[in-house]
């Protein structure tokens, strides 16, 4: 939960109408009704991340996790995956805000 809070504090100069949308298994990320970002609790304060970007947008999303060092990988082609905790994403405040415009330009695009 700590997680989801912070990428919603990070991300809110791009996703200004976002919210946090708290489902059974995991938490969402939502604008307009659609989950942005959605996290899943792990052991060790730690949380999934998973996040769509398109086929499109993809080769501009992995140069910045792979500039930070942060591992993910990639299901479908589409969707990326990290796991992260609260320190990491106050830590990399830029690199989750770029991701921010990525997942949005995705959604409207």
């Amino acid at each position: 939960m700590e997680v989801a809070k912070t990428l919603l504090e990070v991300t809110k100069p791009v996703l200004a109408d976002a919210e946090l949308n708290y489902v059974n298994n995991y938490i969402g990320l939502q604008v307009a009704g659609n989950n942005y970002f959605w996290l899943k609790k792990r052991s060790g304060n730690k949380s999934l991340m998973s996040f769509w970007v398109g086929n499109r947008l993809l080769s501009k999303t992995t140069p910045l996790l792979d500039e930070k060092r942060i591992p993910y990988t990639v299901r479908k082609g589409e969707t990326v995956r990290i796991t992260t905790d609260k320190d990491t994403v106050q830590a990399n405040r830029d690199l989750f805000l770029q991701l921010g415009k990525l997942v949005q330009q995705a959604w409207t695009s």
